[in-house]
């Protein structure tokens, strides 16, 4: 099964676990990139679009989601929900993507925001092959173990 990662990142710790992934799976990746804004404002805009579910503008995708068997999603929890760029990539690409799996980081280490698996496969129409959840503190220091997220895609 063919697989590419695609996700946001805005401080970087998304984009370290999406780039461990694909090394591990020998999958390409791709970050979404949002146009426009910036700075301490763009912060508060961001957090209110994903809590209103709003989409910012973002740039096309160089990779062609369609040829891929499955796409592994990454994305920040941003107020609890999926950050606005990823629900913008959802909005723009999700009927092209045919299995998916996904992958969050966030700022609780208590919290695994099991509520954030359910929104994406509600915005994508279907359930996700696998799901791995990291604070932000483990992701940053290397403390997380992808391994049985990485079993479960293997498998498929």
């Amino acid at each position: 099964m063919t697989s590419a990662v695609i996700y946001f990142s805005k401080s970087g710790t998304t984009a370290t676990i999406a780039k461990h992934i694909a090394k591990e799976l020998d999958a390409p990746a791709e970050g979404i990139v949002r146009i426009g804004g910036g700075g301490v404002l763009a912060f508060f805009r961001e957090i209110a679009q994903s809590l209103s579910g709003k989409q910012p503008n973002i740039q096309p995708l160089s990779l062609d989601i369609s040829s891929y068997d499955r796409i592994i999603i990454g994305t920040p929890v941003w107020a609890g929900r999926v950050s606005s760029p990823v629900t913008s990539f959802l909005a723009q690409y999700g009927g092209g993507i045919q299995s998916a799996a996904a992958f969050i980081t966030h700022g609780d280490v208590k919290n695994p925001y099991s509520e954030v698996f359910e929104q994406l496969q509600t915005m994508l129409g279907k359930k996700l092959d696998a799901t791995f959840s990291v604070a932000s503190r483990d992701a940053k220091s290397g403390a997380y173990d992808l391994s049985p997220f990485l079993t479960n895609l293997r498998a498929e």
